[in-house]
């Protein structure tokens, strides 16, 4: 395993961020920022000798890292994903959280967990390498209430699995739904869209929404719908079934806390195929409907048309914490969450 580490820049505040790159014999790396533990660029080898192939958005600079607003690669936190109105009872007493999506809360709010700055510790061994990121949130952080410690711990091994491990505490209850936002195009270092990838997920229900992306409530069966990808699909042909996109979330066939696959997704042109699975109840698939006129990486100028990668988040349940009957993401004194999401590329 080879890692290396160097100085990235410094925020608008004056702090040092660090990345953290790690590669393995095959030449598949990755690379994680200690702002927002970032996952700023995964690569893989096309063929021995030739030039590496990005499979992620990403930026160049801390500055656009601040800003980050389609979320690139960042650690995303305290819960994921949108909360109604930015209300919710816990224990009897309301919570206002900051509205930073039209009427909702979305993300951990305008800052959450993916701008702020984590400690970072290397792991290297001769089979795998990463980076152990830990932050402490304190009592009314992005007005969630107690204090919460976080840690997430990015691993990648010979065998090309990029593995994230987050764990977390706190001393009173409160909601805690974390993921990595990372938008993937398995095409590589081109302007193609995710249209002709082929997606499959191990998902037999979805979340219908309402007219401002909030769940219903109602967990509905994929068949005979546009959103069955229980078969590999093209996600352009449901895109369009669809309207041009999808933001929705799905249940992960299986029990929530034991690792199981959750999606594959294979781009037939290269043959690169990305295997998911995870300990999650679900899986938010994104299809970058947003991201037309985007400036990414400073490739040339390159502008991403809308589409041009799509995200797949294991998290809890969107606004779980108004809906009894979806699982609990609510983490109380005393216990323990815990979230392991596996990312095998072939």
């Amino acid at each position: 395993m080879i890692v290396t580490t160097e100085e990235f820049g410094r925020t608008r505040d004056g702090e040092l961020v660090k990345r953290f790159r790690i590669e393995n014999s095959r030449g598949t790396s990755f690379s994680v920022l200690s702002l927002g533990a970032i996952i700023s660029s995964v690569q893989m080898l096309p063929e021995p000798g030739a030039p590496p192939v990005e499979l992620t958005l990403g930026y160049n600079s801390v500055e656009e890292y601040e800003q980050n607003r389609p979320y690139f690669g960042a650690t995303v936190g305290r819960v994921a994903n949108r909360i109604a109105a930015g209300r919710f009872e816990l224990h009897g007493v309301q919570h206002q959280l900051e509205c930073n999506a039209p009427g909702n809360h979305i993300h951990g709010g305008y800052t959450g967990f993916g701008r702020r700055m984590w400690d970072t510790e290397l792991q290297a061994a001769s089979e795998e390498a990463g980076v152990r990121l830990r932050r402490v949130s304190p009592d009314g952080e992005d007005r969630y209430p107690g204090k919460v410690e976080v840690e997430l711990i990015v691993t990648l091994n010979e065998s090309n699995e990029l593995r994230f491990e987050y764990r977390a505490v706190a001393d009173q209850a409160t909601p805690i739904n974390l993921t990595n936002h990372c938008y993937w195009n398995l095409a590589g270092n081109s302007p193609t869209t995710i249209h002709d990838h082929e997606l499959k997920l191990f998902c037999d229900a979805y979340l219908p929404v309402n007219e401002r992306q909030i769940p219903t409530g109602e967990l509905r069966s994929v068949k005979g719908t546009a959103f069955d990808f229980t078969s590999a699909r093209r996600v352009g042909e449901r895109m369009d079934a669809l309207g041009g996109g999808i933001d929705h979330c799905f249940e992960v066939r299986g029990e929530p806390g034991e690792l199981r696959p959750a999606a594959q997704v294979v781009d037939p042109a290269s043959g690169r195929r990305m295997e998911i699975h995870t300990t999650t109840a679900g899986l938010q698939l994104y299809t970058g409907n947003l991201l037309s006129g985007e400036l990414e990486r400073g490739m040339g100028g390159r502008t991403l048309p809308a589409h041009a990668a799509l995200c797949l988040e294991t998290q809890g349940f969107p606004d779980a914490v108004n809906r009894p009957e979806f699982p609990s993401v609510i983490l109380e004194p005393g216990a323990e969450y815990r979230q392991t999401t596996v990312h095998r590329f072939r």
